[in-house]
C-alpha cells in the first residue's frame, strides 16, 4: 500500500491558487469597485450628470419664458400697460380709483362651557 500512495499525485495543491494571486486579484477588484474611475464612482457621476441635465433644461426653460416677457415688454403696449397697472399701481390721468378695505374675519368661538364638558 505504501507504493500506491506514492503513485497517487496530490491534487489539492495544485487546485488552490497561490497567495499572491489571490491579493493580486482583490487589489484590481477593489480598484475597479472603489477606484477613481471605478464602477461606483462612474455610477455617481453619471447620476450627477442626470441631474444637471435636468436643472439646465428647467434653467433654459425659465430663460425662454424671460425672453418672451422682455420681447412683451419692449413690444406689446397692453402689456406694458398691465404690468404697470398690476405691479406698479399706475393709473391713467382722468381715471377715479376705487380703494376698498378688506374686511376683518371674524373668528368664531366656542362656548365655554362646551369646552370643559367632554
Amino acid at each position: 500500500m505504501a507504493a500506491d500512495e506514492k503513485d497517487v499525485p496530490v491534487v489539492r495543491n495544485r487546485l488552490r491558487p497561490p497567495l499572491w494571486m489571490i491579493a493580486l486579484v482583490l487589489a484590481l477588484l477593489g480598484a475597479a469597485l472603489f477606484g477613481d474611475k471605478g464602477v461606483l464612482n462612474t455610477w455617481r457621476m453619471l447620476q450627477h450628470k442626470e441631474s444637471l441635465q435636468e436643472k439646465i433644461a428647467e434653467l433654459e426653460a425659465e430663460n425662454t419664458k424671460l425672453r418672451r416677457e422682455v420681447d412683451a415688454l419692449r413690444n406689446d403696449g397692453r402689456y406694458l400697460e398691465g404690468v404697470a397697472r398690476r405691479d406698479l399701481g399706475m393709473v391713467k390721468e382722468d381715471e377715479l380709483v376705487y380703494q376698498f378695505p378688506t374686511p376683518a374675519r371674524p373668528t368664531i368661538a366656542s362656548p365655554p362651557e362646551a369646552v370643559g364638558e367632554q
